[in-house]
């Protein structure tokens, strides 16, 4: 027996980091973006088409992980007008990731 079969390596706590970082870096993106729909620089619609493309790309980052079976984001348009990003990843082991948020600035 080497020393190799003694280590047991911890993939998923590196995955789940990299999801987490993905995400949060949109949520940072559409957080700007909900700042312009406050200051009416944007429209909903136009901010929306915006948020679409920047979600498809977040699902097919997060699918390029590591130990990531399936992956899915979304965006739509939540109560007040703001653009709300909605995620659900599902790890090798069957974990899942999931949630949903609207991230506004209080002005």
């Amino acid at each position: 027996m080497s020393a190799l079969d003694l280590f047991t390596a911890y993939p998923q706590a590196m995955s789940k980091d990299q999801i987490t970082w993905q995400v949060h870096c949109l949520l940072q993106e559409l957080q700007f973006l909900n700042d312009r729909l406050i200051d009416g620089d944007h429209t909903e619609r136009s901010a929306l088409k915006v948020a679409k493309g920047w979600a498809a790309d977040l699902a097919d980052r997060l699918r390029q992980i590591e130990n990531v079976t399936q992956a899915w984001a979304d965006v739509h348009i939540a109560y007040g007008g703001f653009i709300c990003l909605s995620w659900n990843v599902t790890l090798y082991n069957g974990e899942t990731i999931k949630g949903a948020l609207t991230p506004v600035r209080k002005k």
